[in-house]
């Protein structure tokens, strides 16, 4: 543990991994017969270092479309926001043209361009040695490089308000940028930035930078086989 976790710990925030996740729905829609929670809340207004929540789902939004009715559901929410970001990466790993349209509903220009360009290396191109197709998979719980990054079901993932980085207005995008982290057992410093923002004017929070989440993750363990999500 690093200072700063240690000096978090002394007074009180959870800085470790996510084995008590919350368990209270904010959240909750049925879309093409799968369940779709946000857990807990992070707050809209006032950073709260550590603050954690989470999101469970049956399965991965198959359409565009189911896609653009779980965004309407979860969207107004921070973690919501982050959550939809995890499913688009998944999206474009099956079906590019998808997965691109739903990086552009749920993230800035800048940022969407950004993230396309990126999952086009590392989930689509097929080079053993630098593709990661299981990119998205490696943030949900129980996902590993030795399981091949199977997650135990329901799909869940594990969110937090930035322990060290508190919220801050931006002129350029329009509002307050919020910096969050989402879980990953796939890289060596498991909790991934993630920064988020609601545009004035606008009902839905998009992400706004998360380079964290779109490095490689470590390569699955040999023998280990990924079977998707």
């Amino acid at each position: 543990m690093g200072l700063l976790d240690q000096i978090l710990s002394a007074v009180g925030v959870n800085t470790g991994s996510p084995t008590s996740a919350p368990q209270a729905a904010t959240a909750a829609v049925t879309i093409d017969g799968h369940s779709y929670q946000l857990l807990g809340a992070i707050d809209h207004h006032s950073w709260q270092a550590g603050q954690r929540a989470g999101f469970q789902a049956d399965a991965v939004p198959a359409t565009l479309d189911a896609f653009k009715q779980l965004r309407e559901a979860l969207a107004g929410e921070p973690h919501g926001a982050v959550a939809l970001q995890i499913l688009a990466f998944e999206l474009f790993r099956r079906d590019q043209q998808a997965g691109a349209e739903a990086l552009t509903l749920n993230n800035t220009g800048v940022n969407a361009r950004a993230c396309v360009e990126r999952l086009r290396e590392l989930t689509v191109r097929q080079d053993p040695y630098y593709s990661r197709p299981y990119l998205a998979a490696s943030f949900f719980e129980g996902a590993t490089p030795d399981n091949g990054y199977t997650p135990r079901r329901p799909l869940r993932l594990s969110i937090r308000s930035s322990v060290n980085k508190g919220y801050q207005a931006s002129q350029l995008l329009g509002g307050t940028v919020l910096y969050l982290d989402v879980y990953s057992e796939g890289h060596d410093t498991p909790w991934r930035s993630i920064e988020v923002v609601r545009p004035e004017g606008t009902p839905y929070y998009v992400v706004s930078n998360c380079p964290a989440c779109y490095t490689q993750c470590k390569a699955i363990a040999p023998g280990a086989t990924f079977h998707g999500l």
